[in-house]
């Protein structure tokens, strides 16, 4: 299963079921998901190819494995991700609610609640322009 490639009806870890793929960066591609059997249900799922192995953290009564082996750069960041997130839970609104956190072969992901307009989507809304000072610092103290 390659990480950037998944697309309608791709199941992720028997649970995930790929709807639309949102977007991809330097460490992966989120797409559009709902548990299977809850077609209603929609969640963002950030997907990389890695190696994930794990310790156990506990988010919402859920044991979740996030030590995470890797080449360097991506071992950072995905461990990095999934620590932040994990300790940010419950402490604002404006941090994505983490899900759950596994992988599929070798194929690792973060399953967080889907918000709103995509920042890149924004940012080029304005037709290659920057992004007006004021709205960058606007988005800059929500992330605060």
């Amino acid at each position: 299963m390659l990480c950037n490639n998944l697309h309608f009806p791709d199941v992720i870890d028997n649970k995930w079921q790929i709807l639309q793929r949102l977007g991809a960066g330097g460490f992966g591609t989120v797409y559009e998901v709902s548990e299977v059997g809850d077609e209603e249900s929609r969640y963002a799922a950030k997907v990389k190819k890695y190696i994930f192995l794990a310790d156990n953290v506990s988010i919402n009564y859920i044991t979740i494995n996030q030590n995470v082996q890797m080449g360097s750069e991506g071992k950072k960041v995905m461990r990095t991700e999934v620590k932040i997130l994990s300790a940010l839970q419950g402490k604002s609104s404006r941090i994505c609610q983490l899900i759950a956190c596994g992988s599929d072969n070798d194929v690792n992901y973060i399953i967080m609640n889907l918000t709103g307009e995509n920042l890149k989507d924004y940012k080029n809304s304005f037709r290659g322009k920057h992004l007006p000072p004021v709205d960058a610092l606007k988005i800059s103290i929500q992330c605060i």
